[in-house]
């Protein structure tokens, strides 16, 4: 029994001594991913992520993402998260797109979120969204103008073909359009060629026949939809033969209704043209109702009419036509409105220097939007209700003229006036080593200037910035400069941990010049703390603005937090690093703290 109870204590031993070596194979697990300003993780946040585990970032509307989306853990530590970026940067001109052009006037830039609109010239097809945008300086993909196709006489000569249809040699075919050929006379093509072929940005594919001997037969007639042939169809059909094709109720044959078999090739096959259906959900949607007859389902076949009338409390725009005609399966419906509705006057909307892009025929109660003209400004709100027939036009005046711009650190890089029209623009520029953020071109609208830019200043490195945060520079062309040297706002460097400290995430990183100063991340000797955004919010914090960008903290130090909006704290907020562990105040909902 003695022995026993050894054997077991050893196993256990054993057991326990085992572990941290598979602890050290998987890798030590990370806290949760890293806080990303203004943007999320996609799915659930865990509190804590095994080495090899990833987490994927996501931008909210008007903000790119800058950096890898997808972050891992990696032996206890979290690859550098993205940044989510505000869009705001310009654009040039359009991306010009073979053989179409944009609609209105091209301008030199574009604002941020600002459109343009492509078409494309008579038998070409627009490919892609006919409206690109500009988006933080990058124009969206521009659409394709598809060329269109012409039977060419010299081709259709070496291939023995003829159109079946056309005599002229040079007519047009849409993309995606086919054009039929035929063999000449004594030539016919080998089995399954394709005599229909479609048009391709461009180019045909033409077919080919030769010189035939002995007349072909045929395969079964062609298939046509809704329809069926008379008769039993055969499997095959000599040269000459023919079937003759029948529709359904309601539906009317287009062509004739025989079709031959000409050596071995079928004639075109006919249509069976859709009738129409009166249907219940349209006619309640247009407010009107069948003239002559109560029923839900009316069919009308293919070129018949349909009358209509006005439901009970609508009426229709003067002009409307109340009958219309089927086509092919479709009704154009006409539109009634609820009794009192409006029409826009165009005269009075000219006096008033005012347009809209809203129908001409308004419903009774609905509100129209209207613009001022070019060069105008509301004289109230561009907005006015449909009231019993009767609309209350908004008004617009000429704008005011603005006075000359200023601004801090730069000066106008056009011609100086004393005062600027409305519509006018002006250019800046910044002073030397300054950056200019934001559009170089500022626009006078009714007496103010929009988008005036600012420069930025240069940033000098700080040598007690870089002690103080126990960093050196990884260029020792920096390194010589220090700290005389002028860095333009933007400028990044890269920068490392002194021997004997480090960083958590990075061995090696950067820093920016942002308005005339440089951020130093600190590198840390000893065991430290990490703020974390679940902890923040569990107790209704932020991070003051003085230490709005630190989140690692070494042990002991004294870490100032400040309230979300709406939740208070006797006196500001404060925690301590601390066994690597933070702790948080708590902020309330009761001001009476």
């Amino acid at each position: 029994m003695a022995a026993s109870g050894f054997f077991i204590l050893l196993v256990s031993t054993i057991s326990c001594y085992s572990t941290p070596k598979l602890e050290t194979e998987i890798g030590e697990q990370c806290g949760p991913p890293p806080t990303v300003q203004f943007g999320d993780t996609t799915g659930i946040r865990k509190p804590s992520y095994k080495s090899g585990e990833s987490v994927e970032y996501r931008c909210p509307n008007y903000h790119i993402l800058k950096g890898e989306k997808v972050v891992r853990c990696m032996n206890g530590v979290w690859e550098e998260a993205p940044v989510c970026l505000e869009i705001g940067e310009q654009c040039g001109p359009p991306p010009t797109v073979q053989f179409g052009d944009t609609t209105g006037i091209r301008k030199p830039s574009y604002k941020s979120g600002e459109s343009v609109e492509y078409r494309c010239p008579n038998y070409h097809i627009l490919k892609g969204e006919k409206v690109v945008r500009c988006m933080n300086g990058v124009w969206e993909e521009a659409p394709v103008c598809l060329e269109p196709c012409t039977a060419k006489e010299k081709a259709m000569e070496e291939n023995k073909i003829q159109l079946r249809w056309r005599d002229d040699k040079k007519v047009y075919i849409i993309h995606g359009d086919e054009v039929e050929f035929i063999c000449e006379p004594e030539h016919e093509a080998p089995p399954g060629t394709l005599m229909r072929p479609a048009c391709q940005q461009g180019k045909l594919q033409y077919p080919k026949c030769f010189r035939n001997e002995i007349r072909k037969q045929c395969g079964p007639p062609p298939t046509v939809q809704f329809g069926d042939t008379t008769g039993i169809r055969k499997l095959s059909y000599k040269s000459g033969e023919s079937v003759e094709y029948r529709c359904p109720n309601y539906h009317i044959l287009k062509g004739e209704t025989i079709v031959r078999c000409i050596n071995g090739v079928w004639e075109e096959a006919r249509v069976c043209l859709d009738p129409c259906t009166a249907k219940e959900k349209d006619m309640e949607e247009n407010k009107i109702q069948l003239r002559w007859i109560h029923n839900k389902k009316l069919y009308s076949k293919h070129g018949e009419e349909m009358e209509f009338v006005c439901k009970p409390g609508h009426e229709a725009p003067p002009g409307t036509q109340m009958k219309t005609t089927c086509q092919q399966g479709k009704l154009q419906y006409p539109k009634c409105f609820r009794n009192g509705f409006c029409v826009l006057q165009q005269a009075t909307m000219i006096a008033n220097n005012i347009n809209s892009n809203m129908n001409n025929v308004v419903d009774h109660g609905q509100t129209i939007i209207f613009q001022c003209n070019e060069e105008m400004m509301p004289e109230d709100k561009l907005e006015a209700k449909c009231e019993k027939g009767n609309i209350n036009y908004p008004k617009c005046t000429f704008a005011k003229s603005c006075q000359t711009p200023e601004i801090v650190n730069g000066f106008l890089a056009t011609e100086r006036q004393d005062s600027y029209d409305l519509g006018s623009s002006v250019a800046f520029e910044c002073n030397e080593n300054y950056v200019i953020n934001g559009p170089i071109n500022a626009k006078c609208e009714n007496g103010q200037w929009t988008d005036l830019p600012v420069c930025y200043r240069p940033c000098k490195i700080s040598s007690e910035g870089l002690t103080k945060s126990n960093l050196r520079l990884r260029s020792s062309y920096d390194q010589k400069s220090i700290p005389d040297r002028n860095y333009k706002h933007g400028t990044e460097l890269f920068v490392s941990c002194k021997s004997g400290f480090k960083r958590p995430n990075q061995a090696l990183f950067k820093i920016a010049c942002y308005d005339g100063k440089f951020n130093y991340p600190r590198c840390f000797s000893g065991n430290i703390c990490r703020i974390t955004q679940e902890g923040l919010d569990e107790n209704n914090l932020d991070l003051d603005e003085v230490h709005d960008n630190e989140v690692f903290y070494v042990e002991g130090e004294k870490i100032y937090f400040k309230c979300k909006n709406g939740f208070y704290h006797r006196g500001q907020p404060t925690g301590t690093c601390s066994e690597l562990a933070v702790s948080y105040p708590t902020c309330s909902a009761s001001s009476s703290v």
